[in-house]
């Protein structure tokens, strides 16, 4: 006859390992809130400060953006990041540096997801590039010097409703 006293706790050990690295990554998701400008109760004063808070690049992570934050943005080496505007609001990424440089720029990420944002002012206003990829949803590209975008080095951009003025082209 099976033992099965032996069989069910032989069992036990092997899902508990397996729970502990589950909850591990649960654990470390951010779920991050910003106010442009000036930050809030609870909320990061800049997109880039909330980055910076994230611990575990590999996600999930989501970053949820209300206002008009002033900052020109590195997003390197994330994976299963989301940056969407806060429900019923506007969300503006506009470009900071003087001479105008890019306003969001992507190395090396992956699954990362735009929704409902307005990137402007950059020279380009997105640099997606270094095997990286972006997906943008509702989103607007405009006001940037030259093309608004650039994709290159093995990247990947998609952007279902979304809207790019260029230049001369409005």
């Amino acid at each position: 006859m099976p033992n099965y006293a032996t069989s069910t706790c032989r069992n036990v050990f092997w899902v508990t390992p397996a729970l502990v690295i589950l909850a591990a990554s649960w654990a470390s998701a951010a779920d991050l809130t910003v106010i442009c400008p000036g930050g809030g109760p609870g909320a990061y004063s800049s997109i880039t400060a909330a980055l910076s808070a994230i611990t575990n690049n590999a996600g999930p992570n989501s970053v949820t953006v209300s206002g008009t934050c002033t900052e020109n943005i590195v997003i390197r080496n994330q994976n299963n990041l989301h940056i969407q505007a806060a429900p019923g609001s506007t969300a503006v990424i506009t470009n900071a540096a003087n001479p105008v440089a890019i306003t969001v720029q992507l190395t090396g990420s992956h699954l990362v997801t735009f929704n409902g944002l307005s990137v402007q002012g950059g020279n380009p206003g997105l640099f997606v590039s270094q095997d990286s990829d972006l997906e943008m949803d509702n989103s607007i590209v405009e006001n940037n010097v030259g093309t608004g975008a650039i994709v290159l080095v093995n990247s990947d951009h998609s952007c279902p409703n979304c809207v790019f003025i260029v230049e001369g082209f409005k």
